[in-house]
């Protein structure tokens, strides 16, 4: 079988990732005869959320605002940054950044930009070498400002107390009300920087990006057959992105924290809003209590298992059927798997991964819901692991980089009296193409144990852990400093998770082989390992057609790196080489030897 990374990207899409999709609701007949009378349903009203992105319309510009960028004032902008920016890493040169930005702009002191009025640029729907945009800044009439503009080519003018900037000055004889581009540059962004893009007039240049893939596709080595079929893939691919309606960014500084956050909306109706809008079981992640919180990585979600089978039937619905021969059993042969996926996952998981002893290996502890018995979990996994093991023998593209794996499950001993299944994974590492794992895969000899008891599933490394894992689910006890304490979810979201950082950069670390000293490798791991560093943390959330995700970032942790770093710099740089056994080292001259 002849695939591209496309392919692999999609089934491995299918593998590990989560989604929703649409459900139907069975309509009465309307014309039945009834003898009594059933009282109407309530009408509940849907609440209707404004556009995550405005449109924007200025009346006779033959070209429209598509996309944003606002931040807060520009003076206190830059103070923001400087208080970052000193908190991580104080440095005289960094209070003059203000300075030097005024003096780029001709009014060192900032006085000219109202201190107080959020600045906002918008780009234009016409794509071309140039883009169009406009400008919105509030300065004094007297604003040195202006003339440094004017000496870059832009042209200025003012309305309504607001000064637009653009290098298109055609704008300004098209345009008479600017009114629905000011208003909302009156709104404070959310957070200090906010960036939004609606993307329909970018999707109305889909017929050019899609001639632009097939130009690189015709180009490439791939047979015929092989092209015709990732022509038609990435024509599903565009199609099914372009359902994205639109998309914003929010980043918030402080001295405390780095906040970023990032939502997707879907268009009403497509099958990613369905899946944007799917909810987990709206309570308590039960199963956070029975797993210790304080791993390299901990993880908790409440979702809807169902949806992510719809959504799949909705993607291999259509790739499926443009492939042949054994690539299209293999989708088959998931698509027919994935129906059993909610009765084995019930939505709501707990996990930590830890950094294992093990060369190229991940310790895992997960607890999760679940309606399969034991014997069912035997037999998916078994069919999971044989399905993957035909996509690492007959997908050629797979074959080509040496991924080499052999899976094998198996009946494991009783643990604290539960039936037991091991699975294991390991790659041939004398197969895999040095030149794209000089050292090997990260997580290519793993094994698992999984074990069923009470409506959960648990999984573990060894039968230590998981016999600790069942004796707490038995009794029914909570753990102290569990996951249920320290990650819990807030209403809309589906995960919360958090990493420690110092243990993250140690696992990178003991990962880069022969590309460090293994003595200044060890010294910065056992280094990491006594900083201070605060987790960083984030979340997932879902609901009325939108995705979101955010990230908080510790300024003590960066800080803490930071300074780390600095003071073992020595222990990252190569030996120094010695010198010239010829030449003496300073204060070490010999004395001449006298003359005859």
């Amino acid at each position: 079988m002849k695939n591209s990374p496309l392919i692999l990207g999609l089934v491995a899409t299918f593998f590990f990732s989560g989604c929703g999709g649409e459900s139907s609701v069975p309509v009465d007949d309307v014309n039945a005869s009834t003898e009594v009378e059933t009282p109407a349903a309530p009408v509940v009203a849907k609440l209707v959320l404004p556009p995550l992105v405005p449109t924007f319309e200025l009346a006779g510009a033959e070209t429209q605002p598509f996309a944003y960028v606002k931040t807060i004032a520009l003076p206190k902008l830059l103070q923001k940054a400087v208080s970052v920016a000193q908190a991580v890493k104080p440095d005289p040169q960094i209070l003059m950044l203000p300075a030097l930005a005024g003096i780029a702009l001709g009014d060192p002191s900032l006085a000219s930009i109202d201190a107080n009025a959020s600045m906002t640029l918008f780009l234009f729907d016409e794509f071309g070498d140039d883009p169009t945009f406009v400008l919105a800044v509030k300065l004094r009439k007297d604003s040195p400002v202006r003339k440094q503009a004017e000496g870059l080519k832009l042209t200025l003018v003012d309305r309504d107390g607001w000064t637009l900037a653009t290098m298109a000055p055609e704008l300004f004889s098209q345009v008479n009300d600017w009114s629905p581009l000011l208003t909302f540059a009156e709104e404070a962004p959310q957070g200090d920087l906010e960036l939004g893009i609606r993307f329909a007039p970018v999707w109305a240049e889909m017929p050019k990006i899609k001639a632009s893939a097939e130009g690189g596709l015709a180009a490439s080595p791939f047979e015929d057959e092989t092209k015709t079929s990732l022509r038609k893939l990435i024509g599903i691919s565009l199609d099914e992105v372009a359902t994205l309606d639109s998309a914003k960014i929010n980043l918030s500084l402080s001295t405390k924290e780095i906040i970023a956050r990032s939502t997707l909306a879907a268009k009403d109706g497509s099958a990613l809003s369905a899946l944007f809008s799917s909810k987990g079981d709206g309570g308590k992640v039960t199963v956070a209590k029975y797993v210790e919180s304080g791993g390299m990585i901990d993880v908790v979600t409440d979702f809807d298992m169902v949806s992510y089978i719809e959504y799949t039937e909705h993607i291999l619905g259509k790739v499926t059927p443009i492939f042949q021969g054994e690539f299209k059993e293999l989708l088959e042969r998931y698509e027919a798997l994935a129906a059993d996926l909610p009765k084995l996952y019930g939505g709501q998981m707990a996990i930590r991964y830890d950094v294992s002893a093990e060369p190229n290996a991940m310790n895992i502890v997960q607890v999760g819901s679940t309606k399969a018995s034991s014997e069912e979990i035997g037999k998916m996994f078994t069919d999971y692991m044989n399905l993957t093991q035909d996509m690492f023998e007959k997908i050629d593209f797979l074959k080509s980089m040496g991924l080499k794996y052999e899976f094998n499950i198996e009946k494991g001993e009783p643990v604290e009296g539960v039936p037991t299944h091991r699975f294991s994974m390991k790659m041939d590492v004398e197969e895999a193409d040095p030149s794209l794992f000089p050292t090997g895969l990260p997580y290519s000899n793993m094994t698992y144990l999984y074990a069923v008891t009470n409506g959960h599933y648990v999984v573990a490394m060894d039968k230590e852990q998981l016999g600790g894992l069942l004796r707490t689910l038995k009794a029914g006890k909570p753990l102290e400093n569990s996951l249920a304490e320290n990650l819990k979810l807030e209403t809309g979201q589906m995960a919360r998770w958090r990493m420690d950082v110092g243990q993250y950069a140690q696992l990178i670390i003991g990962s880069m082989g022969g590309t460090i000293d293994e003595k200044a490798a060890k010294r910065l791991e056992e280094g990491i390992g006594k900083l201070d560093l605060v987790p960083v943390t984030g979340s997932i959330s879902v609901g009325d057609g939108r995705f979101s995700t955010d990230v908080k970032i510790p300024l003590k942790t960066i800080k803490a790196g930071v300074d780390y770093f600095e003071s073992e710099k020595a222990a990252l740089e190569p030996e120094s080489i010695p010198d010239d056994p010829g030449t003496p080292s300073p204060g070490n001259e010999q004395e001449p030897e006298p003359e005859n």
